[in-house]
């Protein structure tokens, strides 16, 4: 016999159950082992009127998706494992659940979850997310966090790649809050919609060793620069350079070094081929001037 979640079979079950026979009088409904079917448009159905219900049994069934719980704002517990469920979705209006299970159902990845603007408080209520090995991207902002050992959560989340605890009070309870978080969490890239960059892992151990760290990395990057404008300036002096327009176009000009017997290609743009260009009549110009006066004596 295929079970539907008529409006008849669900006081049928609170009869069975020796529940109320006023919908909205029930706080529980057990909905387990019924074998819903899955060409059910909606398995989920004919709830609106159990307004008043704090916690629905509704596993071991044929469950594909979640649906049909809009009218069930007081919902503390919803246990739906062991149904063939793949995807978490249309839990916007159960603003008061606190347990959901499901375990044993099609799950494969979680990689995003947003549970901003809520209240949670402790390392506790955050500890089961060990267990999210794929989750990428979390967002706690705005809860009641105060407990630094929410740091050893983050820790041990493999994937973790994203971070915002903006609005939480723990931020102000753990000491040098970024930098730790930073060396802590090996692959995260972004905390509190703020970039991590390859320096500020580096910078550790103290203030003294992270100003000196940093001003060796300011260092390199000076010295990078330098040896680059060095090189361009080596380039515009050398007259061995043939200059001739490249191959790409507009886009820049092509010039070799002769000498030996190899020839190493550059490419420069077409504004130093111009000032070389300038440069050269500068030069022609001021060495006739220079003729010419030294012949007037004569």
């Amino acid at each position: 016999m295929i079970f539907r979640m008529t409006k008849e079979t669900l006081r049928e079950i609170c009869k069975q159950n020796k529940l109320y026979m006023i919908p909205r009088h029930n706080d529980v409904l057990y909905l387990h082992f019924k074998g819903m079917p899955r060409i059910c448009v909606n398995c989920i159905e004919n709830l609106e009127e159990y307004t008043g219900l704090k916690c629905l049994w509704i596993e071991n069934n044929c469950l594909t998706y979640i649906s049909g719980l809009e009218n069930q704002t007081k919902l503390v517990g919803l246990y739906m494992h062991n149904n063939a469920i793949s995807k978490i979705e249309n839990l916007d209006s159960l603003i008061k659940l606190n347990t959901l299970n499901l375990s044993h159902n099609f799950v494969k990845d979680l990689n995003s979850l947003i549970i901003s603007h809520n209240k949670l408080s402790s390392a506790n209520d955050i500890s089961h997310l060990v267990n999210c090995k794929t989750l990428s991207i979390l967002d706690l902002s705005y809860n009641y966090l105060d407990d630094p050992e929410i740091v050893d959560v983050f820790t041990n989340m493999e994937s973790l790649r994203v971070l915002s605890l903006t609005g939480n009070n723990v931020i102000s309870k753990i000491k040098n809050y970024r930098k730790t978080l930073t060396i802590k969490c090996k692959e995260l890239l972004n905390l509190d919609e703020r970039p991590i960059f390859k320096k500020d892992r580096l910078s550790t151990g103290g203030i003294e060793a992270e100003q000196a760290m940093r001003s060796k990395l300011n260092a390199e990057e000076q010295k990078t620069i330098t040896d680059s404008v060095r090189a361009i300036m080596s380039l515009r002096r050398n007259r061995n350079v043939q200059i001739i327009p490249s191959a790409s176009g507009d886009s820049g000009f092509q010039g070799s070094f002769e000498g030996g017997d190899s020839t190493d290609s550059l490419v420069v743009s077409k504004d130093y081929y111009d000032e070389c260009d300038s440069s050269d009549e500068d030069s022609d110009s001021t060495d006739d001037g220079s003729s010419t006066k030294a012949a007037k004596p004569l």
